[in-house]
């Protein structure tokens, strides 16, 4: 759904979303970060190191070797050539918070999984909140 091109009455981003950057949580090794939050949806955590600066060349490569998305992200974003060699462009991204956050607002694994931890933590929030009623203010 998200990578379709009109879907009637959606006013929001998804609609063309892209592919910049993929979340699996088995991979998260391949990231440069000490150590991955542990969340209740494993890819939140891996997203989180992304969103820190901590993408790495060796995690893109793990899904492809087509890149273009990322690389056309970033320089569009940026306004720079799009000739970027992928560890430029990936230094780039680390190094630039909002450039991180646009990418992320518009990446289509980002939107699944922001909606799937949004759900998660509704369930859990329904799940106990007869603990709630126990506490006194």
């Amino acid at each position: 759904m998200l990578h379709t091109n009109r879907i009637d009455r959606f006013q929001t981003i998804g609609p063309n979303a892209a592919d910049y950057f993929y979340l699996d949580s088995r991979l998260g090794r391949l990231l440069d970060w000490d150590s991955l939050a542990v969340y209740d949806v494993p890819e939140r955590g891996v997203s989180e190191a992304i969103m820190r600066g901590g993408l790495t060349v060796e995690y893109l490569n793990a899904f492809t070797n087509d890149h273009d998305n990322f690389l056309f992200g970033v320089s569009d974003y940026l306004g720079v050539g799009d000739d970027l060699a992928l560890q430029a462009a990936v230094d780039l991204f680390n190094a630039n918070p909002s450039l991180r956050a646009h990418l992320a607002v518009n990446n289509a694994d980002s939107l699944v999984y922001a909606a799937k931890s949004m759900q998660t933590l509704h369930r859990s929030k329904i799940e106990y909140a007869w603990l709630d009623s126990l506490i006194e203010d």
